[in-house]
């Protein structure tokens, strides 16, 4: 699938997503496009444009080596844990403690990340 959608150069052991995440799909370390700082990747664009496939294709080649998160910040699931709280909490908030969720939970490569309010993240 990827060959066909041209994900293929993105996603090799060189490609943009090895050094965005400092990582290839092998688990070799690469130089870090922006140095340090964890980096967050955010695609948009309308239906049809192939949002969701590079992501699964991201998922199904880093997942192992780096925490990948792949939520749909529009489903509803987080407006409706907000709903109780509303002056404290948003569906931002929660989508966000879903993240923390998760990077606490990760079982790959160096472990699971340290969050703050991960207590919170486990309701």
């Amino acid at each position: 699938m990827c060959e066909d959608l041209g994900f293929e150069k993105l996603l090799s052991e060189e490609g943009f997503f090895a050094r965005l995440f400092g990582r290839s799909p092998s688990g070799a370390g690469r130089e870090p496009l922006y140095g340090p700082d964890l980096p967050v990747v955010l695609l948009t664009g309308g239906p049809g444009m192939g949002k969701g496939r590079l992501l699964r294709a991201v998922r199904d080649r880093f997942a192992g080596k780096v925490p990948v998160i792949h939520l749909d910040c529009g489903s509803p699931v987080y407006a409706d844990r907000a709903e109780p709280e509303p002056g404290a909490r948003s569906d931002a908030t929660e989508a966000l403690v879903e993240v923390a969720r998760r990077l606490c939970t990760w079982q790959g490569t160096g472990g699971s990340f340290a969050c703050p309010g991960s207590s919170r993240a486990s309701r």
